[in-house]
């Protein structure tokens, strides 16, 4: 399904064919929803959405749960919110140009972190093998847990958290 121009709110529910949503201000690709998707003009709520799924948007809040495959998100205003219960974890790549970075996700997840503040604090629940260090202004966290994808998260003014649930 593909929805051109103007969107102020979208909802779909237990959709199984590819969704694209595109404007001038915003992109939304994902390959499946046996969940739901939610957007309006300020948020998008992805819950139970196979990817790969790829969102852009100016200004946005994004809040995503158990996203399959592949995550995509960048974003020039707005918080990013990822929480994964499902293993193994999806490769993510996470982006705002200003707002913070939440990462829920299981103690036994195994992951590639690297995670990259211009302005902020970086939140690390999972402790050492992961690698937290200041530069300046800029803050950095990296490393490896198991032998699991890629995970990206960078903000340039904000926290980046990353919490074991």
């Amino acid at each position: 399904m593909t929805i051109n121009g103007l969107v102020q709110a979208l909802e779909f529910r237990g959709l199984g064919k590819p969704l694209h949503v595109t404007s001038d201000h915003l992109e939304l690709r994902a390959e499946q929803i046996p969940g739901s998707v939610t957007m309006d003009l300020s948020n998008l709520r992805l819950d139970n959405v196979v990817g790969p799924v790829k969102f852009g948007a100016r200004t946005r809040d994004v809040d995503a749960n158990d996203v399959t495959n592949s995550l995509e998100l960048k974003i020039d205003r707005g918080d990013i919110q990822v929480s994964a219960s499902k293993l193994p974890l999806a490769k993510m790549d996470m982006h705002s140009g200003n707002g913070d970075i939440t990462l829920a996700l299981p103690g036994k997840a195994d992951f590639d972190l690297d995670g990259r503040v211009g302005a902020g604090e970086v939140e690390n629940e999972f402790g050492s093998p992961l690698e937290t260090r200041k530069e300046g202004r800029a803050t950095t966290v990296k490393g490896r847990v198991g032998n699991g994808p890629q995970l990206t998260a960078v903000t340039d003014r904000g926290t980046l958290s990353i919490k074991k649930k």
